[in-house]
C-alpha cells in the first residue's frame, strides 16, 4: 500500500527498502531466513550503513523482519499473509490509566481465544509517527488503547480498515470504534441507586479525558439532586487505592456529614475499595450510611468487603469486538464497519442497600 508520508517519502533508506520488498517478491527468502547483513547490503547498493540500517528498522517497525542480537535480520512475516495470521499492534500512552490497565490484564486471553500474535507500541514514543506509517504501508493492523492525536489523524484516514479506536469517538473522524453503551450502563447503575430511595449521590472522579467524557452522563443521568459540593476530584489523575483512601477518611467523609449524601459512585475500582476502606475506618459504615459502588468488574470489586455493586463495561467484549472489527474491515476495505457497541451488564452486590430514612439530612458535626 503507498501512504502518502511527506516527512520520509524521498529518503535514500527507501532504496534499501526497496531492494528487500523486491527479493521478497521474488521469493528469494523465505520466512525464518537469514536476510543479507547491513554491511553486505550496503556494499551491494552503494549506500552507506545507516541507511541500510534505516531500510531494515522500517520493516521490523512493521513486523516483517526480526533482529536478534549477535545474529542478524531474519524473515519474520510474509508479505502475503492475510489478515488474521498478521500480528496486532496494541497502542498505548504513558502513563497507562488504571481503566487501560483493566485491558492490559485481557489482552493475552483473548489472544490466546483468537490464536493471534500481537505486540505493544507506545504512541508516545519519539519513533511511533515510523511505526504508525510501516504499520500502514505493511497492512498491519491496530487497535489504539489511548486517545489519537490529531496529527496522526490524516494517516489513519489513508487506510481506517487497519485501525480501531477503543472507548472513544473517533468513528465521527472515519477511523473505526468500539466503544461500550456507557449511557446505558451509566443509568442502569443510577437507576439501581433510586429505586433503593438514593438521590443526594456524590461522585468520585479522576479530572482526565478517559473518565471526563462520562462526567456529564453521570450528572445528567443523577438529576436535579446533583450538587457541585459531591462532584470530588483527586488532586492526582492517577488516583489508587492509597490516595482514595486518604481521600476517603478526610474529603469524603467530612463532606458525607456536613451534605449527607446517602451513595457514592466512583469510576474506577481502585479508587472504590479506597473509598470503602477509608470511609470505615472513619466509622461511616458500608452501605447502610453511605451505598458505594463503581464502574468495572475487577477482583478488587468483587473481593472488597463488602463486595461492590459496579456495572460491568465488559472490557471482554471490548475486545472480542475489535478483532471481529478489524477482520471484517481488513477483508472488506472499500466498505468498513465504523462502530460496534457493547452492552454492559448490572452486578448488585452488598456494597448497596436501601437508603436510611435519617440519610440525606446535613449533620451538625460540630458536637462530633
Amino acid at each position: 500500500m503507498e501512504i502518502i508520508d511527506p516527512e520520509n517519502s524521498k529518503a535514500k533508506y527507501r532504496i534499501v527498502y526497496d531492494e528487500v520488498i523486491r527479493c521478497l517478491k521474488n521469493g528469494t527468502y523465505k520466512v525464518g531466513d537469514r536476510l543479507p547483513s547491513e554491511r553486505m547490503l550496503a556494499t551491494r547498493l552503494n549506500v552507506n550503513i545507516a541507511t541500510v540500517r534505516r531500510g531494515y528498522r522500517e520493516l521490523t517497525l512493521a513486523g516483517i523482519v526480526e533482529k536478534k542480537v549477535g545474529s542478524g535480520a531474519y524473515l519474520k512475516q510474509a508479505l502475503d499473509a492475510n489478515a488474521e495470521e498478521k500480528p496486532i499492534t496494541f497502542v498505548l500512552d504513558y502513563p497507562v490509566w488504571l481503566t487501560i490497565d483493566r485491558f492490559l490484564k485481557q489482552i493475552p486471553l483473548v489472544m490466546q481465544e483468537f490464536e493471534r500474535s500481537y505486540r505493544y507500541a507506545l504512541v508516545s514514543d519519539p519513533g511511533f509517527y515510523d511505526q504508525l506509517i510501516s504499520n500502514i504501508r505493511h497492512e498491519m493492523p491496530m487497535v489504539f488503547l489511548c486517545s489519537i492525536s490529531p496529527k496522526y489523524i490524516p494517516v489513519l484516514q489513508q487506510a481506517p480498515h487497519l485501525a480501531i479506536c477503543m472507548s472513544a469517538y473517533m468513528e465521527k473522524s472515519g477511523i473505526p470504534s468500539v466503544r461500550g453503551e456507557d449511557n446505558q450502563g451509566i443509568k442502569m447503575l443510577v437507576d439501581h441507586l433510586h429505586a433503593l430511595g438514593h438521590r443526594r449521590i456524590a461522585l468520585l472522579a479522576n479530572d482526565h479525558d478517559t473518565e471526563r467524557v462520562q462526567i456529564e452522563a453521570w450528572k445528567k443521568a443523577i438529576g436535579a439532586d446533583y450538587c457541585r459540593e459531591l462532584f470530588i476530584v483527586p488532586k492526582n489523575p492517577l488516583c489508587g487505592l492509597e490516595e482514595s483512601m486518604d481521600i476517603a477518611r478526610q474529603t469524603i467523609a467530612d463532606r458525607w456529614r456536613r451534605s449527607g449524601f446517602s451513595a457514592l459512585i466512583c469510576l474506577n475500582n481502585e479508587q472504590a475499595v479506597g473509598a470503602v476502606a477509608g470511609l470505615s475506618e472513619a466509622g461511616i459504615n458500608i452501605p447502610h450510611d453511605v451505598a458505594v459502588s463503581s464502574v468495572g468488574n475487577s477482583r478488587f470489586s468483587r473481593n472488597t468487603v463488602p463486595p461492590l455493586t459496579v456495572y460491568d463495561p465488559d472490557i471482554r467484549g471490548h475486545l472480542h469486538q475489535a478483532l471481529e472489527l478489524l477482520n471484517y474491515n481488513m477483508a472488506h476495505p472499500e466498505k468498513i464497519e465504523l462502530l460496534r457497541l457493547v452492552q454492559p451488564e448490572l452486578i448488585v452486590r452488598s456494597s448497596t442497600a436501601r437508603v436510611k430514612a435519617e440519610v440525606g439530612k446535613k449533620i451538625d458535626i460540630t458536637s462530633k
